[in-house]
């Protein structure tokens, strides 16, 4: 069947880049969302697997803690305690298959460093938001 109006736009190869590296977190974080919503979870249990997603995401990106005086690298996202290259996250992002890895050379060197500032922002907000979460129980 063939659609009435045809397709004149789709969004920009960058645009598919950054859901490419959404979906691999995604992928990595619901399972421990639908693991923390069981009804008699005790709280160790709960604050046992947000490290784990915090660990399993800092170890995929390749986020690392800094401390003041310590000297990152010219391209780098921080945010709250941490960092991550853009080298790291371009390495992750090529790591996602070769349409992504083909699609991310196609780019100009402007174009790249926002993707890669893009994901990087993500990666380390998500890490920084899992251990500032404190699990608490009900009364």
């Amino acid at each position: 069947m063939q659609a009435t109006k045809p397709v004149t736009s789709v969004p920009p190869s960058w645009w598919w880049i950054i859901i490419a590296g959404i979906s691999a977190l995604t992928d990595l974080i619901n399972p421990v969302f639908v693991k923390l919503q069981a009804p008699n979870l005790i709280v160790s249990v709960q604050a046992t697997l947000l490290d784990t997603v915090a660990v399993d995401i800092t170890t995929m990106l390749g986020i690392s803690s800094w401390e003041d005086g310590v000297i990152l690298a010219e391209l780098s996202v921080v945010y709250g305690q941490w960092s991550v290259d853009y080298g790291v996250v371009h390495k992750f992002l090529q790591g996602l298959g070769m349409h992504t890895h083909h699609m991310l050379d196609e780019l100009d060197v402007d174009m790249t460093e926002k993707v890669l500032e893009s994901v990087g922002k993500l990666g380390v907000g998500i890490v920084e938001g899992i251990v500032n979460i404190q699990a608490k129980r009900n009364k």
